[in-house]
């Protein structure tokens, strides 16, 4: 969970990055993308927001994804849930649910599967909203660094790394910082 938990916020925190830029004309609005795959890259090649999730379409079909994006399609209902669990889920939950039913009830047989098996479901909104949250956190608090002198402590281990030939440049030195001021929000919840 605590994974899945760095994932959203790593990716949240390069969303907002590509967003400033796109407001500022730099970036084409089919370039905005995140990533949150297995490592911290330079880059965000992918285009997921978290791995795994469910969802209801307004038909009242139900289905998994394994790439849950920024946005859902329109008409789904889209809940993000742990690695793993979401096929089981949705064979189960479509069983339970009568042939032509609702978005409703088929959203009520899903929350009841994962209930009764344990696993918690978190709406998709809900999972941006914390991610953007956790990153502006950061930015804060990298700011209030540089607004009172605490960046030299950063930029003086930096120059150590390199000093001792460790070859990194210095916005990935930064963007290791940051996602450890996210992998200790992470724990906190």
């Amino acid at each position: 969970m605590l994974r899945l938990r760095m994932r959203l916020l790593i990716g949240a925190l390069a969303l907002r990055n590509q967003l400033r830029a796109l407001r500022r004309r730099q970036i084409a609005a089919d370039q905005v993308f995140v990533d949150f795959g297995k490592s911290a890259p330079r880059s965000f090649p992918r285009r997921s927001l978290a791995d795994q999730g469910l969802y209801v379409d307004d038909a009242g079909a139900i289905g998994t994804v394994d790439v849950v994006g920024i946005n859902a399609p329109s008409g789904w209902l889209l809940l993000c849930c742990a690695r793993g669990k979401q096929t089981g889920i949705a064979t189960k939950a479509a069983a339970r649910v009568a042939a032509g039913a609702d978005q409703a009830a088929a959203l009520a047989a899903l929350r009841s599967v994962a209930a009764d098996c344990g696993v918690g479901l978190t709406p998709h909104q809900a999972v941006i909203q914390r991610a953007l949250a956790s990153v502006e956190t950061v930015n804060e608090r990298i700011a209030d660094l540089q607004k009172t002198g605490g960046m030299r402590d950063m930029n003086d281990e930096f120059k150590q790394a390199r000093k001792a030939g460790t070859f990194v440049r210095y916005h990935d030195f930064l963007h290791a910082k940051k996602m450890a001021m996210l992998e200790a929000i992470a724990r906190r919840r």
